[in-house]
Parts: C-alpha cells; structure tokens; sequence
C-alpha cells in the first residue's frame, strides 16, 4: 500500500467549527422566534420565519459537510456556512436599518438585531478561520 491521502482539515477543526455554526444557527432561530413572538405582525423589523430558518437549515447542513472531515465534505460545508452565515448577517444588517429606534424601551428593539450582526461576524470568521486551515494545513 501507498501513503494515505491525509484528511482536508484536522478533526478537531472540523469538530470546532461545526459546532460554532451549529450554535450560531441555534442561536439565530430562537432570536427569530422569540422576536416573532414579541413582536406585533406589521412592524418593521419583524424576522420572516420561512427565510431565516431555511438559512439557518443552510447553516447546519453546512456544519455537517465540514464535520465529516472529508476534503470534498469539509470544503463543501465551508462553502455553504459561509453563504448562509454572510445572507444571515446581511439580513440582520438589514433588519437593524428597519427597525425604528425607541428611546423609551431599554436596550431597545435594535438590541437584538445588532447582537445578531456580532453574532454573525463571529460565525463567518470561524469559517474563514477553518477554511484557511484546509487551505494551509500545517
């Protein structure tokens, strides 16, 4: 037998950045229930329930592909968290803009779209930050 083809990413960076994007999606559809909940139907602002959980299925099925910690699986979820975690961070951009300012509520009904804009950068730079791994793995 010959040498074996080394995997595309190391485990234990699959398995951290799996987990990271699984968490973020969590996180983004219970902020998108909870704030559906709250919030009145017609206000700006509102998260659509149908995009932002297809986006967050993205996400995870993303997580999956990375931590199968195969090189066209690892590849091809980067990819994919990367899409979807970007179109979620746009989204929360988006909605942020939306939403009206309100002096008299603390912290305010940008409170959550704005974590949602921190939350987002952090999960794209976990994917980034593997995704430079599988490019460079030593």
């Amino acid at each position: 037998r010959g040498p074996r083809a080394c995997r595309a990413v190391d485990a234990t960076v699959c398995l951290a950045a799996g987990q990271q994007e699984i968490a973020y999606a969590l996180c983004v559809a219970a902020e998108c229930w909870f704030t559906r909940k709250v919030t009145p139907e017609g206000t700006k602002g509102r998260p659509p329930l149908a995009p932002v959980l297809g986006a967050c299925g993205a996400t995870v099925a993303g997580a999956a592909l990375i931590m199968s910690a195969t090189e066209v699986g690892s590849r091809a979820g980067l990819v994919v968290s990367l899409l979807s975690v970007g179109g979620l961070g746009a989204y929360y951009v988006k909605r942020f803009t939306e939403t009206e300012h309100d002096p008299l509520e603390w912290p305010g009904p940008k409170a959550w779209p704005g974590f949602g804009i921190f939350a987002s950068w952090m999960a794209f730079l976990a994917s980034t930050q593997a995704f430079s791994a599988l490019q460079a793995p030593y």
